[in-house]
């Protein structure tokens, strides 16, 4: 997806027609009241709620071409987020499989919510099927060897996947 270039200086379009990273961005007025309200919602929907560790944890996962994320929820009466999870992919991890993509960003929000997860039943949440095949596979990369070893830590026959 393409930054809106409009009204950026010719100098800072990259030949990919992306604003330079070093650009400093002008926010208007009205932008940094509605970011500064966006950061106070999500800080104050993450203070209300104290973690049960009697329920279950969501963990949802997602990645796209240039990074992957997460994020870790609980439902009770609503829905209560705990954290955020999100990095770029280094040069390596660019040439990743679509799939690949899709585990790592999976054992990277595991790794980083272990604190809530390790020893707890927790589901999974991603819009990616093809990963059941990736953990089938008959002659795995050292990679997934890796990655199955750090998922066989967080499953048991009482954990759904979904």
């Amino acid at each position: 997806m393409l930054l809106d270039t409009k009204g950026v200086p010719d100098r800072w379009i990259t030949r990919k027609g992306t604003v330079s990273p070093n650009y400093k961005l002008t926010w208007s007025e009205d932008q940094i009241a509605s970011f500064e309200a966006l950061k106070k919602a999500t800080g104050a929907s993450l203070e209300r709620h104290q973690t049960n560790f009697d329920i279950d944890f969501h963990l949802e996962t997602d990645a796209s071409e240039k990074a992957y994320g997460g994020h870790i929820y609980q439902i009770a009466e609503a829905t209560y987020s705990l954290g955020w999870h999100s990095k770029t992919y280094t040069k390596a991890m660019l040439t990743y499989a679509t799939g690949e993509k899709e585990l790592l960003a999976i054992i990277s929000c595991i790794e980083h919510f272990d604190y809530f997860l390790y020893g707890r039943h927790f589901y999974i949440h991603t819009d990616h099927q093809p990963l059941t095949f990736l953990l089938t596979k008959s002659n795995p990369s050292k990679r997934l060897q890796r990655w199955m070893v750090i998922l066989a830590n967080f499953t048991s026959q009482e954990r759904k996947i979904s």
